[in-house]
């Protein structure tokens, strides 16, 4: 029964080895995904009505895998910060990316969009 024990030890201690290695080695994987998520519009003035072209933006994301294939649009925020003012009928404004920890924005396309801008019609 001793001779036994020494490899019985062995053989559990590298069994948990295993199975560590393997459970963290899969959670730590990194891979990309696209997701495409809508332009949402910040603090817009209210006497005009705005207009975003385009309206959704593709962003390519990095990060463990297991996270990567969990996301959902939802888990995302796009948008165009309005709270400057301007003269123009349009104007580019740059996008403002919100995503989840541990998820890397990789890329974004497009990364400006134009808002087109038209003074309501008061009734």
């Amino acid at each position: 029964m001793n001779q036994n024990l020494g490899y019985r030890i062995i053989a559990v201690l590298l069994a948990i080895a295993l199975w560590v290695f393997v459970g963290v080695g899969s959670r730590f994987e990194i891979g990309k995904r696209k997701i495409t998520v809508p332009i949402e519009l910040k603090r817009p003035p209210e006497s005009l009505s705005l207009k975003t072209v385009p309206a959704y933006a593709d962003l390519v994301l990095e990060g463990p895998v297991r996270a990567l294939d969990r996301l959902a649009v939802d888990d995302f925020a796009v948008s165009v910060d309005l709270a400057r003012r301007w003269q123009e009928e349009h104007a580019s404004f740059e996008l403002n990316v919100h995503s989840p920890p541990g998820i890397k924005l990789v890329g974004i396309e497009p990364s400006r969009v134009m808002v087109v801008l038209q003074k309501r019609k008061r009734s």
